[in-house]
């Protein structure tokens, strides 16, 4: 369907390297144009980056090749899916730039994930304040407002487990770590924003993170 995975690789060792090159809002030339896109985003910290590089690292294809078009960050790999295998790119737009200057640099996608911590309650108010915003005023309205399937990742779930794991042994007390968000609290956002998927995930111990990109592979494919 795109070729073989060594034409693919040896395609991409081309570069543009045009200073005047548009900016992704306005289409960005990405090295494999029928694959599928999936942005990843959230606040600072919440640890979006290590679940892409984790997914990369475990999942059966890994990493084929990766680049830099102005602030995002672009990771090739291949995802198997209803019987056949599919070119994904996997987008990280770091969450610290302005947001004039992130909005303008947001890619046309297919599905995206939006992260938080389950450690950070903060991180979770900005899903609906600050993320959704966002997307809201670069993508096409649609039925869940946004126009391309989301998947809510609460991340950092091994944090929430060790914690949960002291307190029934009595080993801490309840004012001795944050208060995390309960899958009750992330679902129930998830439900009120008509979002796709919800996932609880932890990149160091792997635990759902396969589950949770592959499903927004599978979303992307099915609002087709």
């Amino acid at each position: 369907m795109f070729g073989s995975t060594e034409r693919i690789c040896k395609l991409l060792e081309i570069r543009i390297m045009n200073p005047d090159f548009a900016t992704p809002m306005n289409g960005v030339s990405f090295e494999v144009p029928d694959a599928k896109r999936i942005l990843v985003i959230g606040s600072p910290g919440v640890g979006k980056t290590s679940l892409i590089k984790t997914y990369l690292k475990y999942n059966d294809t890994k990493e084929l090749a990766h680049s830099n078009y102005f602030y995002l960050k672009l990771y090739l790999t291949k995802i198997f899916a209803y019987g056949d295998h599919y070119f994904t790119y996997l987008i990280d737009l770091p969450p610290n730039i302005s947001t004039p200057e992130r909005i303008q640099n947001y890619p046309l996608v297919d599905a995206v994930i939006l992260c938080f911590a389950l450690d950070d309650r903060t991180s979770l108010a900005n899903v609906e304040d600050t993320w959704l915003n966002d997307l809201s005023s670069i993508l096409p309205s649609q039925a869940n407002s946004i126009g391309v399937p989301v998947i809510l990742a609460g991340l950092k779930k091994d944090l929430r487990s060790v914690y949960q794991s002291q307190q029934a042994h009595h080993m801490i007390g309840e004012s001795d770590s944050p208060i995390f968000v309960t899958y009750e609290e992330g679902k129930a956002v998830s439900a009120q924003n008509n979002f796709e998927y919800y996932f609880e995930s932890s990149s160091e111990t792997q635990e759902n993170v396969l589950d949770t990109i592959n499903h927004a592979l599978y979303a992307a494919l099915e609002a087709v």
